[in-house]
Parts: C-alpha cells; sequence; structure tokens
C-alpha cells in the first residue's frame, strides 16, 4: 500500500470516526506523507498524537483512543509487545495496522479475544484493501480467528463496514475449554445438580453450575471444572498466594469463580468482580420466637395497667362501702337477732377483705350483708368481677398461644437464654474467629468468644445445615445461616404455627452484594459480563433462582391446636403458692411465739402472786 493510499484510508475512516475520535500514531512515513497525514487530522478536527515507537503511559480519564501504525516500521514488534503488557490492545482502544495480513500472522503476534485490531490489507488487489480483524482465543492457540470487518478502496471508499462488536462477532469458541472453579461444601451436591434435590446444600454453585452450562452452550465452548471445599479467603503475607477457589483463580488455574465470593477492597489489585448472579443473599440469625410466657408474666399482660389500676381502686371503694355498711347493721336489733339464729359473728376488717378476694376469684364467701343496700353493694361487686373474670380467662388463652417479639437486635439475643450456634462452613469459621474489615468487630468478639466458642466449653457449636434448623425446630436455639438455604427448609417440615414463630436478626457480619469473579487482566471478562446480562435478558438465569431459591415462608393463619401449659406458662401462679406457704408458715411460727411468750408471763404473775399471798398469810 502506498503512503497515499495510507492517507487517503486515514481521511476516509477519521470522518467515518466523527470528529470526538482520539488518534495516536506511531508510524515512519516520509515527511511529505505524515504532513498529508496531519492536514487530514486537522480538516476533520480530530485530536491526534505522535509517538513514533514509544508507548506513552495510559491516561485513565481517557475512555477510547485509535492507534495506528505501519507493520513495515522498525519498531512495530516491539511496540506490540509492548501494547499487550499494558493492556492497551484491549477495547476499547482500537488498532489500525498497515501492512500484509500473512505476514504480520506469521510474527505470531498474540491478539486477545477482547482485542479491537484491524490490519488492513492489500495483499489481493492493488486498488482494493481488505479490513481484517485477527484474534487467539487464548494465548497458547496456535491458530488465528479472523473477522472481516470491511474492504475499501481508493476510488470507492469503504465498500462495506460492519462495525466489530466483540461480544457479538467473536461468540463461536471452537469448542474451546472455559475452566470454571467451584466450591462444594457437602459431597452430595454433585450428585443432586440437575434433579434438583437436597436444593439448600451448596445452593449458589448449583444455580452458578446451571448457568455456566447454558454459556457454554451458547459461546460453543467446553465446560471444564475444577472443584475445591475451600475459598483461600485471604492473601498469604509472606508467599503471596492464595489457597482454594481464590488460589485457582490467582494462579491462572481456571478461568473465573464458579461459587460467589465478598468483595474486600484487599482483592481488588488481584481480581475482578463480574456480577452477583443471587442477589437475595443475607445472613442472619434464624430461630423460634419463644412463648411470651418465657419473656414475660402472662398473669399481668391480660389489662392494660391503668385497669389493673381501676380493679384495684374498685375492690377499694367497695371494701369501704361494705365496712361503712357492716357498722351500721352491727347496732340494729334486728340484724343481731338474725346473726344470734345463723350463730354468725360481726364480720371484721380482715373478713371484708377475704370476701372481696373470693368474690375476685369467683369464690363463695361466708358473710352475708342482712340489709337491702348491703345485698345491692355485694351484687354490684359479684357483676363487675364476673365480666373483668371473664375478660381475664379469654385473654390468658390467647397469650398462652402468643409469641414475644422483644428479641430485635443483637442485643436482646445476647442477653436472651437462647443458645446459639453456626452452620458449619468453612468460610463461617473464618470470619467468626478471625477479625477482618467484613466483620463488627465487637459483636464478633462478645459471640464467638461467650456463645459460639466460650472458654468453658470444650466443644465449638457449629453444626450441619439440617442439624441446626432441627435444633430451631424443636427446641428455642438461634442458628446463623444465609437466609434463603433456611427458607427452603422451613418452607419444607416446618408447621404453620413454626412458620408464623420464625424471626429473623442480621448478624455482625457487614452486608455485601457477593460475586462471581476472574483475574483483573482476564481477556473473557467482558463476555462474562455481556454473557450473563444476556441470560438475564432471556430469563433464564430467573428461571434457575426461581428453583433454587426459597422466599420467606408466609404465615397463612393457624389451626387449631391444644397448648399445653407447662411449669413455664404457670409459674407465678406458683410463685404466688410458695409465697403463700413461706408467709403462713412465718406467721405461725410469729403467733406460736407470742403464745408461748404470753403463757410464760402469766405462769410468771401467778407464782408472783401466790408467793405475795403466802408472805402475808405468815407475817399475820
Amino acid at each position: 500500500m502506498f503512503c497515499l493510499d495510507k492517507s487517503i484510508f486515514i481521511h476516509d475512516y477519521a470522518h467515518f470516526r466523527g470528529p470526538n475520535a482520539i488518534i495516536q500514531t506511531h508510524i515512519c512515513w516520509k515527511i511529505e506523507r505524515y504532513i498529508t497525514m496531519l492536514h487530514t487530522f486537522i480538516d476533520n478536527g480530530i485530536k491526534f498524537l505522535d509517538f513514533g515507537g514509544k508507548i506513552p503511559g495510559h491516561n485513565p480519564a481517557e475512555i477510547s483512543k485509535t492507534y495506528i501504525t505501519d507493520a513495515e516500521c522498525p519498531f512495530f514488534n516491539d511496540l506490540m509487545k509492548n501494547a499487550l503488557e499494558e493492556g492497551l490492545l484491549a477495547y476499547p482502544n482500537r488498532w489500525i495496522i498497515f501492512g500484509h495480513y500473512d505476514v504480520i500472522i506469521k510474527e505470531n503476534h498474540y491478539f486477545p479475544i477482547n482485542s479491537y485490531v484491524l490490519i488492513v490489507d492489500n495483499s489481493t488487489e492493488k486498488e482494493t484493501f481488505d479490513i481484517i480483524s485477527p484474534y487467539k482465543i487464548k494465548k497458547d492457540h496456535q491458530n488465528y480467528m479472523k473477522h472481516l470487518v470491511g474492504r475499501w478502496s481508493r476510488v470507492k471508499g469503504f465498500w462495506f463496514y460492519n462495525e466489530l462488536i466483540l461480544t457479538t462477532n467473536r461468540t463461536n469458541m471452537w469448542g474451546t475449554p472455559l475452566i470454571v472453579s467451584y466450591i462444594f461444601q457437602y459431597n452430595s451436591s454433585l450428585n443432586h445438580i440437575y434433579d434438583y434435590r437436597e436444593r439448600h446444600l451448596d445452593k449458589i454453585t448449583k444455580i452458578n453450575y446451571l448457568l455456566f452450562d447454558i454459556l457454554v452452550d451458547l459461546w460453543n465452548m467446553t465446560h471444564e471444572k475444577l472443584f475445591t471445599n475451600e475459598y483461600g479467603m485471604e492473601l498469604h503475607p509472606v508467599l503471596k498466594f492464595y489457597k482454594g477457589m481464590l488460589g485457582d483463580i490467582y494462579q491462572g488455574r481456571a478461568d473465573i469463580a464458579g461459587t460467589l465470593a465478598f468483595t474486600p477492597k484487599e482483592r481488588f489489585q488481584y481480581f475482578k468482580f463480574l456480577v452477583g448472579t443471587i442477589p437475595q443473599l443475607a445472613l442472619d440469625f434464624i430461630f423460634r420466637a419463644p412463648p411470651l410466657s418465657y419473656t414475660a408474666n402472662i398473669f399481668a399482660l391480660p389489662f392494660h395497667t391503668y385497669v389493673w389500676y381501676a380493679c384495684g381502686l374498685t375492690m377499694i371503694l367497695c371494701g369501704v362501702v361494705i365496712t361503712v355498711i357492716v357498722s351500721w347493721e352491727e347496732d340494729k336489733e334486728p340484724f343481731i337477732q338474725e346473726r344470734e339464729i345463723d350463730k354468725e359473728q360481726v364480720p371484721t376488717i380482715l373478713d371484708i377483705i377475704m370476701m372481696q378476694i373470693a368474690v375476685l376469684c369467683q369464690m363463695d364467701f361466708f358473710y352475708q350483708l342482712r340489709s337491702s343496700s348491703g345485698r345491692v353493694a355485694t351484687f354490684t361487686l359479684l357483676l363487675t368481677f364476673i365480666y373483668i373474670y371473664t375478660a381475664f380467662s379469654a385473654r390468658i388463652v390467647l397469650l398462652l398461644q402468643a409469641t414475644s417479639d422483644t428479641i430485635k437486635d443483637m442485643q436482646t439475643l445476647y442477653d436472651s437464654n437462647i443458645k446459639i450456634g453456626v452452620e458449619d462452613l468453612n468460610y463461617y469459621r473464618f470470619y467468626f474467629k478471625n477479625p477482618s474489615t467484613r466483620t463488627r468487630e465487637y459483636w464478633r468478639k462478645l459471640y464467638y468468644d461467650n456463645r459460639i466458642a466460650p472458654k468453658s466449653s470444650a466443644k465449638e457449636h457449629y453444626y450441619s445445615t439440617d442439624e441446626g434448623m432441627g435444633l430451631v425446630q424443636t427446641s428455642f436455639f438461634a442458628f446463623v445461616i444465609e437466609r434463603t438455604t433456611a427458607n427452603n427448609l422451613v418452607e419444607k417440615s416446618y408447621t404453620i404455627e413454626e412458620k408464623c414463630a420464625i424471626r429473623y436478626i442480621e448478624t455482625f457480619l457487614i452486608s455485601d452484594v457477593v460475586h462471581l469473579f476472574s483475574k483483573r487482566n482476564s481477556t473473557m471478562n467482558e463476555f462474562f459480563l455481556n454473557g450473563f446480562r444476556r441470560l438475564a435478558e432471556t430469563g433464564l438465569h430467573h428461571r434457575q433462582l426461581k428453583r433454587f431459591i426459597t422466599k420467606i415462608p408466609k404465615c397463612s393463619g393457624s389451626t387449631n391446636i391444644f397448648v399445653s401449659v407447662g411449669l413455664k406458662e404457670s409459674y407465678f401462679a406458683f410463685c404466688v403458692f410458695l409465697v403463700g406457704v413461706i408467709l403462713s408458715l412465718f406467721l405461725f411460727v410469729l403467733e406460736h411465739a407470742a403464745h408461748l411468750y404470753l403463757r410464760h408471763r402469766n405462769f410468771n404473775d401467778n407464782v408472783t402472786f401466790v408467793r405475795k399471798f403466802s408472805l402475808r398469810l405468815s407475817s399475820k
């Protein structure tokens, strides 16, 4: 291709690209052709820079740039090598290379799959030039893939030009292996990926496994898997390497992770976090709300405080009225005769108090008022407390079936008597045991040192998924587990009443949207992003989420069940009984001591009298 033709091509391409293009040239043309090219840039208002064979530092503020070079220049090979090392071959940067296609390919330059390289080739005809985009799917591949972007001639300009869209035009990978690293915590999970059994075990990995199955079909790739049982967590401070799944990506053994991971800032310099395939994930304490009797005295809850005040005031007023009436009846002759016939005594203040307690408890009482006013007062007292007693009894029945909502945060959960356990997974053990930026350190240390791995216990409180959720169902136990995993087991095996009693509290782990990730400079990153976007747009992603993710089970009502009353529910009644027994014994001892004291005092008085009387007789 003559230099004149090259200048004209640049003119047509600059006109095609528009005035916003930034062009950087690396050419070795003669001065007159170089000046012609500069005039082309100036006439089209295009920003341009010329650096010869050198690659300047990359400016992040520049979104994209078009590089123009010539394969005949002596610095071309070094230029391509430096551009690859600096990451400048990757889209959105564009490269236009003048030269013979076959000659350039023989140099075996690595044009990655995410590169936008256009070779302007005139090896076929003198007046027509092919615009070819070559690339390699992976660096170790021998063969190049190529795409004919357009044709140009000096007379006709661009015959055709199909804008190259990498994620659309390069989706046929020709059976190239896509190596994905997966974490499986349970050995049985590999046997239940496609039959959707045991959906609560390794759910995150299973969903991504099925999504990658679809992607490799779309890209004509081969799905190769690496399996491990740990993340690798943090970079080794001395040896500078990751273990587990992170190590597979870091060392280049895998192209992408198949299990989601947290996104701490320390990992950003090594990994590119791509997409969060499961946005609903959350780590919570899950527990059954305890019965109301576990946290409060249900005998005091049926009425509001002011209702109790009103009941007490009613008893006092009625007691005063009945006392006045009894005092008035005490001196009236007809009432005295009736009491003598019935052999009754005049009731005292204590008798009146016992009468009111009997009325309150809907029991019979011994004394009867004789006057009409007294009987009206007694009837009013009975009628009032019949309604109060009925309302109290009905409310108690509801409270026996109610659950407590006093446990609402980590502080109230810690202060409660509920036992606590954690799902036995590697990354839970890591984040619960070690300080990190992913946790609230005060709460992590408090829970781990005192409730999860207390020094007084030889066993750490880690449980399998089924074992932990079984303890939640059968006892008052708080279990740290991923919420959708718990939802699956609750929906499958819990009764309606147990579902209605389920409560969630956020843990001390800082919330984060976990992501799939690859190596930071991977040439496949844009393809991964576009592929998962396509799965989301077509509904295939949502289809897998719907099969594995269970929403919070609905409390759709309750069935008629018999609620047994145990010692916990009736402890207040036993406390009243115990206090009454102790008080009666104390009063009995007090009365007995007083009786003995008075008896002994009377005996001494009698002895003294006898002695004095004897002395008087002897003196006479």
